[in-house]
């Protein structure tokens, strides 16, 4: 174990910014659940940085450090860290199997996006696909959301254009849908299920070329679901349903 320097934590700092995250190719991952869940899926770590009381962790990792309380602050973005983080390379898992795929067009709320990245690894989603409005899903806040599956579960950027050439059902859930989603049975083709923000809606572009809308029934005036919500719903619906 060794102690860390001003300098090098001065780079491990410029990780909170996504452009740095992008130029170096790594992601720093913050607290032990996530840790122990991508260290259980065979995730390297480049390197761990841990406090006093961690000393006695059995975690693999290329390097450890040990820092003090005030430069976990430095390097971390929640308010009251863990005091254990890690540094994880970036990885791009190209989707393969299209039978299912999520489309989630202009989630910019890194808690929403983490727990749909979680639901959709946890559901057996094929994969999950990201407008580029969509936030960058090594923001911190995501990677905690989704326990790490960031890093394990296949998930692509793609533009509307990208829609246009799938040879899939295209679906859009959106509260004013034509079928009530519980009535509405799995379509034999493969399934490119639509999700828009909460607060905008599927973007009018892509409602243009969708084959079909659905619709997640609300009661006593409420006019639309958190778009996580929306989304486990509507995956668990159409994964369990019969053809």
């Amino acid at each position: 174990m060794e102690t860390i320097s001003n300098q090098h934590l001065k780079q491990i700092s410029k990780l909170k910014q996504k452009k740095y995250r992008s130029l170096s190719n790594v992601v720093l991952v913050e607290g032990l659940r996530t840790i122990k869940h991508l260290t259980a899926r065979n995730t390297r770590l480049i390197e761990l940085y841990i406090s006093e009381s961690y000393r006695n962790l059995l975690i693999d990792a290329d390097k450890t450090f040990i820092l003090q309380p005030q430069q976990f602050q430095k390097i971390t973005s929640t308010k009251n860290p863990q005091n254990i983080a890690a540094l994880v390379a970036r990885k791009n898992i190209p989707i393969n199997n299209f039978n299912f795929i999520v489309y989630l067009d202009n989630i910019s709320e890194p808690g929403n996006l983490g727990t749909i990245i979680r639901t959709c690894e946890a559901a057996g989603v094929s994969g999950l696909v990201l407008s580029p409005q969509c936030c960058d899903i090594y923001n911190a806040k995501v990677i905690r959301a989704a326990m790490g599956s960031v890093f394990t579960f296949p998930i692509e950027y793609q533009d509307y254009d990208w829609l246009k050439n799938q040879k899939a059902k295209l679906i859009a859930a959106d509260v004013k849908g034509a079928n009530n989603i519980f009535d509405y049975p799995r379509p034999k083709e493969n399934i490119i299920l639509i999700i828009g923000s909460e607060a905008d809606g599927i973007d009018t572009a892509i409602m243009n070329m969708v084959d079909d809308t659905v619709m997640i029934p609300l009661k006593n005036g409420i006019e639309s679901l958190n778009a996580a919500v929306a989304t486990a719903i509507a995956v668990y619906h159409f994964l369990n349903s019969k053809v």
